[in-house]
C-alpha cells in the first residue's frame, strides 16, 4: 500500500499539469478540467489492479481522462432538455420544404453577419446565441466548430445516432442564424 501510495503521488506531480491542459482543450471549462483531473487520478487509484504496467502511466492515465471526458459529455447530452417547445420554435420551411419568404437567408450587404463579426460585441452576441439554443445543439456545434472534432467523433462522445448528429447540427444552424440575424436587425443592447 505505502508503494502504491507514493507511485500515485509521483504521477500526480508529474502528469497533473499535462493532463489538466488536455482536459482544458477539451472542455474549455477550468473548473470542470480540474474536476476531471481528480478524478482521473481517483480513479487510478481505485483501479489500480487493472494497470499491469504494458503502457506508460501518462498513456494509461490519458485513457482514463478521455473516458472521463466522454462520459461526461454523454452525461450532459442526456440531461439535454429542448428549451425552445417544438411549437414555439421559429420555422423555416413550408410543409413542402421550401423557405418561407420572411425566414429566407438575407442577401449580405454591408451590415451582414461578416460585417458583424467586426462588432466589438460580436463575441458577446456569439455566446448569447449559442447559450439559447437548447443543449445538445449547442454542444454539436461547440464540439464541431470550436474544438475542430470530426462528426463521429462527436456522436460517439455524445452517445448519439449519425442521424441525430446531422439533423441536430442542421437544426443548430438554421436557430444560430435566426438569432444572429435577429440580433443584427435589433437595436444594440448592452445585455448581449
Amino acid at each position: 500500500m505505502p508503494e502504491k501510495r507514493k507511485i500515485l503521488t509521483q504521477w500526480v506531480e508529474a502528469y497533473t499539469d499535462e493532463l489538466y491542459a488536455w482536459a482544458i482543450r477539451k472542455t474549455s471549462n477550468t473548473a470542470l478540467s480540474e474536476d476531471l483531473v481528480q478524478d482521473t487520478f481517483l480513479s487510478a487509484a481505485e483501479n489500480w489492479e487493472a494497470y499491469k504496467g504494458a503502457s506508460k502511466p501518462k498513456t494509461w492515465l490519458f485513457g482514463i481522462l478521455r473516458y472521463k471526458i466522454a462520459d461526461y459529455y454523454r452525461d450532459k447530452a442526456r440531461k439535454a432538455v429542448d428549451l425552445v417547445p417544438p411549437d414555439e420554435a421559429p420555422a423555416f420551411f413550408d410543409r413542402k420544404g421550401q423557405w418561407l419568404e420572411q425566414e429566407k437567408p438575407q442577401a449580405c450587404g454591408s451590415d451582414c453577419i461578416p460585417g458583424l463579426v467586426e462588432e466589438p460585441s460580436w463575441p458577446n452576441l456569439l455566446h448569447h446565441c449559442l447559450q439559447a439554443l437548447p443543449p445538445l445543439m449547442a454542444q454539436c456545434l461547440e464540439l464541431t466548430y470550436l474544438q475542430g472534432k470530426k462528426g463521429k467523433e462527436v456522436y460517439e462522445a455524445l452517445n448519439i445516432t449519425a442521424a441525430n448528429y446531422w439533423q441536430s447540427m442542421s437544426r443548430a444552424r438554421l436557430k444560430l442564424r435566426h438569432c444572429l440575424e435577429k440580433a443584427r436587425l435589433a437595436p444594440q443592447t448592452d445585455h448581449l
